[in-house]
């Protein structure tokens, strides 16, 4: 096993687009902060952004995309916002730029279409290029069987930016943890509910080992 050389304050994100290209229509965007030595999960957000003005600025949707977004049911992650993406983007994004890495799932995904989408908005990228890592790397780095198993689970859960960023998170702790021999279960997260309250409920949660 490689031991990935990640500190254990870290944030996980997760987007959710109208195609896989990178100019993109982002719909929402997912963030939670993790702490792998403490294993658990200190805060999170989620914001939708505006579909039209991202249309007007010539960002793209893929039919065969918004089709699937549909009848999946993933409602909530398509929404009509009025409020401006420079608005709505500004405190989310000053938020990811206080922690040294940077996780996604994909190092050609989440972060590359975020940073165009702040591009095209003249807006800097407030984290280093040279402190992104991938999440599904750390997975295969550390344990392929965790990787595979969290690919046979995932279509459990609600696909939305929030919780995947949530179910990421968990599962990049463990990995950290069973990398630098702390020890390691895992916790269960049937379905991260919708509601705040509930959410927070929800966080409250420790695996037991940790």
């Amino acid at each position: 096993m490689i031991k990935p050389n990640i500190p254990a304050d870290f944030v996980m994100i997760d987007i959710e687009t109208l195609a896989l290209h990178p100019n993109a229509v982002v719909t929402q965007i997912g963030i939670v902060r993790c702490d792998a030595l403490e294993g658990s999960i200190l805060s999170l957000g989620c914001v939708n952004l505006s579909i039209d003005q991202q249309l007007l600025m010539g960002r793209r949707i893929e039919s065969a995309a918004l089709v699937w977004t549909l009848q999946k049911g993933n409602h909530d992650t398509v929404q009509h916002v009025t409020e401006s993406l420079t608005t709505t983007l500004l405190p989310f994004i000053q938020q990811i730029g206080q922690y040294e890495t940077v996780m996604s799932n994909g190092a050609g995904f989440d972060l590359p279409i975020l940073r165009g989408l702040l591009q095209d908005l003249s807006m800097p990228t407030p984290w280093d290029f040279r402190k992104e890592f991938c999440y599904r790397t750390l997975m295969r780095l550390v344990d392929p069987g965790i990787y595979n198993e969290r690919a046979k689970e995932r279509c459990k859960y609600d696909h939305s930016a929030l919780n995947d960023a949530i179910y990421q998170g968990y599962k990049a702790i463990g990995a950290y943890r069973v990398a630098n021999g702390l020890p390691y279960a895992e916790i269960a997260i049937l379905k991260p509910p919708a509601a705040p309250g509930e959410l927070a409920e929800l966080l409250k949660l420790q695996p037991e080992g940790y």
